[in-house]
Formats: structure tokens, sequence, C-alpha cells
């Protein structure tokens, strides 16, 4: 039966437009998000940054206070705005455009490689959603974690890195970069594949005048884009912190509002030498990539697959069959090399530099591409059928982890419970996370001031500044934080010349974390 050129290009548009949407409503159906960094600095870095009290607060939501703002300024205006079930289902939607980007690069490996269109339909929409049916991105549909949706401009910088890749012109690696620069200027961990890319041009593509021009086009987008999305962000915390990436990268900046330490958080690298070399192979229930439990066989079977091809190529070079013109024909695609090369090169990077399985998920989202290229080189038409297997098998083995999820609510922390007699000004030190959401909720003339230790980081002249700012404050004197933390604040309140008045605390209550206290402090003679 002869196919329909026509049909199927109406086909393909539906895919296109109908997933993201289909994705939306089933990101209704996890419930409400009120993971950690949402209560903690999601909700409240937006609401400094929208409103400006960041230049008057000293990081409430501790070290994560100042991480880069124009995404969760997004989050905190959806949030403001929207019934909390409208904010699920449009970013849910808006993860759902990964879809599109996996399908399309789907498209430039399997659309010259299967003959029917109709095949070739079917594969990549197969291939697309078991791209999507992995840890991260289900347990984070319709959340505010960020790993997903910023993804997304990784994903849209490789899609036309990879449509251009026979380009002489650079402007195609001009906007892959802008794209990709966007996505780091959003959130620092993809900074990690832009480094990928620059290896892959290098490893697979060779240095050459194109390649270099390629390269520099590339990087020079990258930092046109993070400066579009990051650059004024990290401008104005150098300002006042003499770190543009204050508190972390200290040890590079030295800030004196911060030791010089290493800020890295190493609870997820690899604890043994075996970890380093087969670390895919930890990818389980039994071992700690993140917070909570995840699993993922896909880096495994690639693993193994990259080893099988590696053992191929060597094998047909020291005992070739016919002539070597068949050899080279088994040979990877330019095109192939680089996202191999690429997607090699940034797990590499992202397991030396955060181990953090979160910070994954573009590489997670194009792994089941990887296979089927993988399977094609070692089984040539038998591939598809062994990755239709994978999918299958992937299909009947989901395990992802729950970030914090509630039922909907009418408005989305329901914070009440705050007394009527509150001073239109006060300085509020905070004592524990998360809960800097409440902030937003409390009189837009309030201070806030950590009285941690940022996580270790924060030096002597922290505390001091902070020690001025009560002594000298003639406001009232507050404290934000959990009944449990209680007794421990009262003990590191003394550095600061003030005590809880336990009398006066009060509950905070919300539908998203119990226990929240607001006391008044005073001031004590320090010895």
């Amino acid at each position: 039966m002869k196919e329909s050129p026509g049909r199927f290009r109406l086909i393909e548009r539906t895919l296109l437009i109908l997933p993201p949407f289909l994705f939306g409503l089933l990101a209704l159906t996890q419930g409400q998000d009120v993971n950690w960094d949402l209560l903690n600095y999601h909700y409240y870095t937006g609401y400094a940054f929208w409103t400006g009290s960041w230049q008057k607060d000293m990081m409430p939501a501790g070290i994560q206070s100042l991480l880069e703002p124009l995404y969760n300024i997004f989050i905190f205006l959806l949030i403001h705005n929207l019934p909390p079930i409208a904010v699920g289902l449009l970013i849910g939607t808006l993860d759902g455009l990964g879809f599109i980007f996996l399908y399309l690069i789907a498209g430039i490996f399997i659309d010259k490689r299967i003959e029917r269109t109709s095949y070739r339909i079917v594969f990549k929409t197969l291939l697309a959603l078991s791209g999507l049916y992995v840890p991260n991105f289900l347990s984070q549909l319709g959340n505010t974690n960020g790993d997903v949706m910023t993804g997304l401009f990784v994903l849209s910088g490789l899609t036309i890195l990879l449509h251009r890749m026979g380009d002489q012109s650079s402007s195609g690696w001009i906007w892959g970069g802008i794209l990709m620069g966007m996505g780091v200027g959003l959130k620092l961990t993809n900074a990690v594949y832009i480094l990928g890319i620059a290896v892959a041009v290098l490893f697979s593509m060779g240095i050459n005048t194109t390649n270099s021009k390629r390269l520099i086009s590339f990087l020079s987008g990258s930092g046109v884009g993070f400066a579009v999305t990051g650059g004024f962000w990290f401008l104005k915390i150098y300002q006042r912190f003499g770190n543009p990436f204050f508190p972390y990268y200290n040890t590079l900046f030295h800030s004196p509002y911060g030791l010089s330490v290493d800020s890295h958080d190493y609870r997820w690298f690899p604890s043994s030498f075996a970890e380093w070399i087969f670390f895919p192979f930890y990818f389980t229930k039994q071992h700690q990539i993140a917070e909570l439990s995840i699993e993922n066989y896909s880096f495994m079977f690639i693993y193994v697959l990259i080893l099988l091809v590696l053992l191929k190529m060597i094998v047909s070079r020291a005992f070739p069959v016919g002539q070597i013109k068949e050899v080279e024909k088994k040979t990877f695609p330019l095109d192939e090399q680089f996202f191999l090369t690429f997607f090699v090169a940034s797990f590499i990077i992202w397991e030396v530099t955060f181990s953090y399985y979160r910070y994954l998920s573009p590489l997670e989202e194009l792994a089941p591409i990887l296979i089927f290229l993988l399977l094609r080189y070692l089984l040539g038409k038998g591939a598809v059928i062994v990755t239709l297997s994978f999918i299958l098998f992937n299909a009947m083995n989901p395990h992802y982890p729950d970030w914090g999820r509630i039922s909907w609510g009418k408005s989305y922390f329901q914070v009440r419970g705050i007394p009527k007699g509150l001073p239109k000004e006060a300085l509020v030190l905070v004592g524990s996370k998360p809960l800097a959401f409440v902030i937003p909720e409390l009189p837009e003339e309030f201070r806030y001031f950590t009285i941690g230790n940022l996580g270790g980081i924060a030096s002597p002249f922290w505390d001091k500044k902070v020690h001025e700012y009560v002594q000298k404050s003639k406001k009232p004197l507050y404290l934000l934080t959990n009944k449990d933390a209680l007794s421990s604040n009262q003990k590191s309140l003394k550095k600061f010349g003030v005590q809880i008045d336990r009398s006066s605390c009060f509950s905070l209550k919300n539908q998203a974390r119990a226990g929240i206290r607001l006391c008044r402090l005073r001031k004590i003679a320090i010895l």
C-alpha cells in the first residue's frame, strides 16, 4: 500500500503539538508540588528579586538564597497569581516540550535508517516517550526543581547542532550555543553540557580550521546566552559580596563574607575506585545518588554496549574481513560520533563535578536514542527489536522518587495564623530550613538574616555583620524557625546578643510544612 506523505506530515505535526499537553494533564495526577527546594528557596528567591528584598536580606534561605533568580521569578509569579492546579498544568506542559526535541533528535538518526514513514514515526515516538519515562522526568513532572525545564535549553541547543552538522555556516553553532548558554544562566549545573559539546567537537570532529570556527562560534554563543539569562544577576551579586557566585567558589573569589573553602556537596560522589569506574552500575535503589532512592538501568546498559562496540572495533581492525572499505562502512557516521562523544564526555564531567542524579536529566532523556545507535552498530537491523525490548523492560519497572506532593489546594501554601498586631518593620533572624516560603506572607518591610553557618561557609566577618545589625537595630526582633530547632537556636542566638521569648511564639500554619514558629527576641548582655 502506497504511503501518503501529506497524511504522515499531519500525523507528525500532531505528535509535536499534542504530547506536551498530555504531560500537563499527567502532572495533575501527581498532586501539588511542595518539594524541599521550593519551600526553601525557589519561591523566596523569585519573590526577593521581584520585590528587591534580596538587597536588604542576608540569605534567609541559607546557602541557596542567591542562586540565579530568573527561573525562580517565573515560579514565584506563577504561584503568586494562579491557582495551584493551573501551576501544575502549565509546568507539566512545559516539561512535556522535551518530547518534541527528543523526537526531532531521534529523527536525525532514524529517518535515514528506516524506509517506511509509518515505521519511522512509530519508532521515533517510542524513543521519545521512553526518554521521558525516566526517574528525573516523572518525579519532576509539574514540580519546580527545574532540572527538566532548564534542560530543555540543552536539548533544543543539541537539536540545532545535530541538524546543522553538515553546514559550512557557523550560524547553527551560534544559536545552539545561545540556547545552551541560556540554560546555564538559568541553572549553573547545565554547564556540564557546554563542556560536553566542546569535547565532542575536539575528539569526534577533529581540530581543523572549520571545526575551530564551529567551536569558537558555539562558545561565543554560549557566553551570550549565559549573559542574557544570568549575567545581570551575577554582576549584582559580585557588586554586593565580591563573588558573582557567592557563597560558592569562594576559594577563587575570596569574598570576606565567606570562608575560602570548597563548597562542593560530596555526599553523592563515588566512594571507592570501583564506584568511580563502574558508577552507572550503582544507579539502583541500594545506592544513594540523590536524597531519595533512584533506579535506572539505561546508563548501565549503555556502559556495556560501549564496551561491546569497542571490542567489535578492535576485532574488526585486528582481523579484517574483506576489503578495508567494508570495515569502514561499519563505523559511526559523523553526527553519531558527535552524539556519542557528547554523551560520554558529559557523563564523565558530571561524575567528577557533581555525581548528583538530578543534574543528569538531559542525558537520561537522550539515553534510549543512544542505546538504539549502539545496538544498530552491533546488530544491524536487529537493533530495532532489542531497543523495543529494552523500552518494554523500562516500562515494566518504573521506580522514581517523590520529592514532595500533597492534594491540590485552593491557594498554594495557605499560610495562616499571622497575628494582626505585627509591626510594619522588624528584623527577623531565620533559624532553620526550609521555611523561607512564608516570608512573602509577612510584612514586606521586614528584613531577614540567617543565623546558620551557610553549610560551614560563613566567615567571622559574616557573623560580625549580623551581630552589628542586631545590636544597632531599633526595630522589633523576631526569630523565624521550626519548633524542633528552638533549643539549638537558643544557643546560637547568644553570640548575637539576643534570646528567645518563648511566651511570645505563635504558629504559622500552612499546608506544606508543620511546626513553623515566629517568636519575639529580646537583647541580652554579652559577657
